[in-house]
């Protein structure tokens, strides 16, 4: 990874980005939900994804590695 500050980014910064999603945080738990378009051809595909915390000093969370499919 890449080291900013006291965080460090887990992403491929120079891989292009499919999704770039926000949302306001309650607080608490949140749970974060985005459609992915129904076509077959994302059946098995990798993403990986990152949390920011945003609104003090930068804060990155654990990335996690998931594969589109169905369930």
């Amino acid at each position: 990874g890449i080291f900013l500050g006291g965080n460090e980014l887990l992403l491929d910064a120079a891989s292009p980005r499919v999704f770039l999603r926000s949302q306001p945080s309650t607080g608490g738990i949140d749970v974060f939900r985005t459609r992915i378009p129904c076509d077959a051809a994302l059946s098995g595909l990798p993403i990986f994804v990152q949390a920011a915390i945003l609104g003090g000093p930068l804060e990155l969370c654990n990335a996690i590695d998931l594969t589109l499919g169905y369930y």
